[in-house]
This record gives C-alpha cells, structure tokens and sequence, in this order.
C-alpha cells in the first residue's frame, strides 16, 4: 500500500534576505492540468522582490516549476471498539485526490483497512506544502511530527513526500539521481542500514516516496519522530510532505 498525502493548494508567500539585502520570494500555486503537468499539480514561481512590496510579481519571477501529479491520499482516523477492531485501533482510507480539494472525501476513498490495537489509537497528523533543499549527500530533516502517548504501548509512523529536480540540479544520466527516505526518533540521524525507503529520480518528473516505520513506546509522555531524507547524486527538493504518527495501546 502506497502511502501519500497532501494539502489544499493556496497562494502563499515566502521570502528570505540574499546578500544584498533584497527579499526572494516564492509563491506557491495550482497548475491547471494542461502542457506543463497534464493532470495538475502545483506551479512554483521564485524571484528577487525588486521594489520591496512583499510581493512577487510577474516582472520579478526569475525561475518557475512544477511539480506535478494528482496526489493519492491516505486518511487516518481513530477507530472506536466494534466490529472492525474488537479493542479498538485505527482506520486508514487510500484514495486519489480527483477534485483537487486537499482532502480525501468520501467518494475519493478507494480502499479502507484497519490496524487494531488493545484501545482506540490516538492520531497526529503534520503536513508541509512547501519545498526542503536537499544538499547532495547531506542528510536534512523534511518535516518532525509530536505525538502524546498516553501509556507504554507502539507506534506507527508513516511518512511521504514528493521529490522534484531540475535537469541542472540532478543531470540526466548514469548513475541516476536518487534518493532516500527514513522516520527516526532522533533528530540527526542518517539512512539506516536496510531501514529506509529508496527512489531514482528523472529530472522535471515528480516522483513519489513513502515509508512505514514502528517504534516502541515505553512510558506515557510527548514523543518526536522526524520524517528524514538525503538525496545521493544531483541537488533535489521534497515537496508536499507529510508524517502521520498513531499511536496503538
């Protein structure tokens, strides 16, 4: 089971200082399905904010993206004792974002499973739209997530991202670019051995990566997980991440 997620598309805006002490801006928005993604996905436009109005204009957009694709989504949710799970456990429901909305409605819902536990799961949910840089075999952290155990018990996190570059940033060619993808309790860890998820990556192609990892809980309190990465050759970019922790008495 592929697990992605994603976020309702909107304008948004982002800015940081160069040297010269001008703002760059980036903004963040639909891309109707069409010649640059033929079923849509998300245009990403940068530039210098030249007459420093907090806006990137069409005359400052220097370089533009796209990272394409309908998004397959997973949606989890507790679920109470019943039938499905005697104790209680956890519903996750997979599906394909076809209305673009950000979320996974009902008629979307392609597949429905259910973890069960020894009690009703607890779930924590965290989502970036936004891109991670990726310097070229340097572990970065995409995203953390908290979650709030309430007892010992385990839990399970899953974590997805979209990954995007350029032909400049990753060239075409032999070897590949490529890249991995791993959820550790610690926040500076590298790609464990046999414990990660890994992709090749095409230059201008949106490919997706997901991983599945379970950890024991030993006493009630806030734990952190980090949803972690490092791209091997080529220079890349996680968009659209998100790392979903459910914690199982």
């Amino acid at each position: 089971m592929r697990i992605q997620f994603a976020l309702l598309l909107a304008v948004t805006t982002v800015g940081c200082a160069g040297e010269d002490g001008t703002s760059y801006l980036t903004n963040l928005n639909d891309e109707a399905a069409g010649a640059n993604c033929p079923s849509g996905g998300v245009r990403i436009e940068t530039g210098p904010d030249d007459n420093g109005n907090g806006t990137l204009e069409s005359g400052e957009i220097a370089t533009t993206k796209y990272v394409c694709g309908n998004q397959t989504m997973t949606d989890v949710n507790p679920e109470p004792a019943g039938a499905n799970c005697p104790a209680g456990g956890v519903k996750i429901q997979v599906g394909t974002d076809t209305n673009k909305n950000g979320m996974l409605d009902g008629t979307e819902a392609a597949s429905t499973e259910y973890v069960c536990g020894a009690g009703q799961a607890i779930v924590s949910k965290s989502f970036m739209q936004g891109g991670v840089n990726a310097t070229t075999g340097t572990p970065i952290t995409i995203l953390p997530g908290v979650i709030q155990a309430p007892a010992a018990g385990k839990v399970i996190a899953v974590g997805s991202s979209d990954l995007f570059c350029t032909a400049t940033q990753c060239p075409a060619g032999s070897p590949a670019a490529s890249a991995y993808l791993w959820i550790a309790d610690e926040a500076n860890t590298v790609a464990p051995v046999a414990d990660y998820d890994f992709v090749f990556l095409q230059p201008n192609i949106t490919t997706s990566i997901t991983r599945t990892s379970y950890f024991p809980v030993t006493a009630a309190g806030p734990v952190t997980y980090n949803l972690r990465g490092q791209d091997v050759i080529g220079d890349l970019a996680y968009y659209r991440s998100g790392l979903t922790l459910i914690f199982l008495p």
